[in-house]
């Protein structure tokens, strides 16, 4: 696959562009994490310039109009960050691709520049309705399961725990002593099951979330997609996205997704729960388990 952020420098260097327009062209080169994501009119206002200044750029680059503009800016920004490519999920094959790529960025730039990327885009694609759903089926709900596997199970961890100061009846899948469907089995239409699932997407999790959804429950789903496996299923869909510079995902985002959606709860239920955190912390005092 060609390299899109080589070839926009490329475009931008050999287009003759007046002085307005390579000011604009150069904004968005050395904002290109950014300016991916605006519209026509919100990159005119970055760059403090007229919509049609934005539509002439893309014209003058080469491209039909701002929307096939704005898709190779995605593309080019992915190029920039030397993303491993996404069809590619086993570790030891994507260890193959990192060793051919001869990546020799600084470690802590490359995994930053990705981190961020992944905040970006969950920001991006998760409005506050979603949100406000997600929190109204969980207050509604007797019972809130959690299900996860593997990588996934710290994001399931850290709602467990910060749910389980919130609201009650919160229960973690951990696996010890009963399997996943032992533990969904007695759902039924009063309860909701948060299912945290990301590629490769655990069959375990995805078949006892649509065994949780044929019993009536409600189904919160954060996942990397709205194509996950589970998004047929679930009655809120919160996607973040995990892509990383190594063979490994990256929960980051993930992680932010489940303490916005602690957030939203705590302020929902108009921090209820002060009675229940000062009991807590009776303890925890005396103990020194912080």
């Amino acid at each position: 696959m060609d390299n899109q952020f080589g070839r926009l420098r490329e475009l931008v260097a050999s287009a003759e562009l007046p002085p307005k327009l390579r000011a604009a062209a150069d904004y968005v080169i050395n904002n290109l994490d950014e300016c991916r994501f605006l519209t026509a009119i919100e990159l005119a206002n970055a760059i403090n310039a007229s919509y049609s200044t934005v539509i002439r750029l893309a014209k003058a680059l080469g491209f039909g109009g701002y929307p096939e503009f704005q898709k190779f800016l995605r593309a080019a920004f992915d190029d920039s960050l030397n993303t491993i490519n996404e069809d590619i999920v086993v570790p030891s094959q994507r260890i193959d691709e990192i060793i051919a790529r001869g990546v020799t960025a600084p470690v802590r730039d490359v995994v930053a520049a990705h981190v961020l990327s992944n905040i970006h885009n969950t920001l991006a694609n998760n409005p506050e309705p979603l949100f406000q759903k997600a929190s109204g089926i969980i207050l509604a709900s007797d019972q809130k399961y959690i299900v996860s596997e593997r990588g996934a199970a710290c994001v399931a961890s850290f709602l467990s725990l910060i749910m389980r100061q919130m609201v009650s009846h919160v229960h973690n899948y951990i696996g010890y002593s009963q399997n996943i469907f032992d533990f969904v089995s007695d759902l039924g239409p009063s309860d909701c099951v948060i299912a945290v699932s990301f590629p490769r997407y655990s069959l375990l999790t995805v078949n006892a979330t649509e065994m949780a959804k044929s019993q009536g429950a409600k189904i919160i789903l954060i996942t990397d997609s709205v194509t996950s496996p589970l998004a047929h299923c679930a009655d809120v869909v919160l996607t973040a996205q995990c892509r990383s510079s190594d063979y490994y995902n990256s929960y980051v985002a993930a992680l932010m997704t489940a303490e916005m959606l602690c957030a939203y709860l705590s302020r929902i239920s108009n921090y209820s729960n002060k009675e229940l955190l000062e009991r807590i912390n009776a303890y925890t005092v005396k103990f020194g388990n912080f």
